[in-house]
């Protein structure tokens, strides 16, 4: 993966289109935005990068054929201004992963005080799986993909999270495109009615990995 330079008006996303219904926030377009992290949906919440180095954490994917961002395992995360916590939930983005030493921290929708959070999708080192889950009163609701995941290689993750209904039974994973279920633990709703979303970090928890075409809906994809 390489820098390479690109010069492109802007694309929003045709708001006619069934994907764009609820589509809160579309990170894929040409890149690199410099510090900005570009929105394309509708809302335009565009990111911040943070602790990070536009000339090399801006990497070109040739495998994907767009730009994707390399958290470096420090801390480094991008912070958008998306500022609810919707009870219908899907995070999908493309992973790669260098290295098995570290959760990578993906998308996570983080109550404001830092303390906790609302919702995630990451990758689990300790199982070597897609993770999508919660947190109740400080304990983790989540469920677990099915599939061990290698390194050096690209997967498209997903999870969807249905937050109305108290069992991660409601929770899914989903592995390039296929559901990937695995184990579920824990029970309960979260409490927190606000939550800010950001990429690459949960809480003060870091990764280290490729990550491109971050989106976020507040509904159920299948």
């Amino acid at each position: 993966m390489a820098q390479r330079p690109l010069n492109l008006p802007w694309p929003y996303i045709n708001q006619g289109h069934q994907l764009a219904q609820r589509l809160v926030f579309a990170g894929f377009g040409p890149h690199p935005g410099g510090l900005s992290y570009h929105d394309c949906s509708m809302y335009r919440n565009d990111g911040l990068l943070t602790n990070m180095e536009p000339s090399t954490d801006w990497v070109w994917v040739p495998e994907l054929g767009r730009w994707g961002l390399d958290f470096g395992g420090t801390d480094e995360f991008v912070t958008l201004p998306y500022n609810e916590a919707p009870k219908l939930i899907t995070f999908a983005y493309w992973f790669y992963n260098p290295i098995d030493n570290v959760h990578q921290r993906g998308m996570t929708l983080q109550e404001q005080s830092g303390a906790s959070y609302y919702a995630y999708l990451q990758y689990n080192k300790d199982t070597y799986d897609v993770n999508v889950g919660t947190q109740n009163s400080g304990v983790g609701v989540y469920r677990l993909g099915a599939t061990t995941l290698t390194l050096n290689r690209w997967y498209h993750m997903a999870g969807t999270l249905d937050l109305g209904q108290s069992s991660p039974a409601n929770f899914h994973v989903y592995l390039d495109g296929r559901l990937d279920d695995g184990t579920t633990s824990g029970g309960g709703l979260p409490t927190a009615s606000v939550a800010t979303l950001v990429l690459g970090r949960l809480m003060t928890y870091y990764g280290q990995y490729f990550m491109a075409d971050p989106c976020m809906w507040t509904r159920i994809l299948t």
